[in-house]
């Protein structure tokens, strides 16, 4: 079996954390890189019971997420951040998976109310595939860009 790089982007929130654990057991994945301001420079082993190598990266601030070097990138952010680190980590060649809100409507106009900013890549919002296989599973194979159904 293949195992397919990760770097999860807010390790240290609720989502990040619970996705660090399931990702940590995937016999396919091989998480490389976790970022955390709150933690910067910590141990993931100190922080979260893990085994299998994982438990000796230390999470890295934010601001280098952008430079992630993963076939796959969780965003566990606010929405907002999502929104302004997806296309660059896009653009890199990663494929991004994000568990905001950030790619989840259609309609730009419907940001502002929801989320309380004008969407920075509309142009992306068309491309984002709804994450939950059950409604969508047919569009989910080859996507560069997976949406959390929240």
């Amino acid at each position: 079996m293949n195992k397919h790089t990760a770097a999860i982007v807010g390790a240290s929130g609720y989502s990040g954390l619970e996705l660090t654990r399931i990702l940590a057991r995937h016999p396919a994945v091989e998480v490389t890189a976790l970022y955390s301001d709150r933690w910067a420079e910590e141990r993931a082993g100190d922080r979260l019971p893990l085994l299998g190598g994982i438990d000796r990266l230390a999470y890295r601030p934010l601001g280098e997420a952008q430079a992630a070097q993963a076939d796959w990138v969780f965003l566990a952010t606010p929405a907002e951040v999502s929104a302004d680190l997806a296309p660059k980590l896009l653009a890199r060649g990663c494929r991004v998976v994000d568990l905001s809100g950030a790619f989840r409507l259609l309609d730009t106009t419907a940001y502002p109310p929801w989320y309380g900013f004008d969407h920075p890549a509309p142009h992306l919002l068309a491309d984002a595939r709804y994450g939950l296989p059950e409604l969508a599973r047919e569009k989910l194979p080859g996507a560069r860009l997976v949406t959390n159904p929240g």
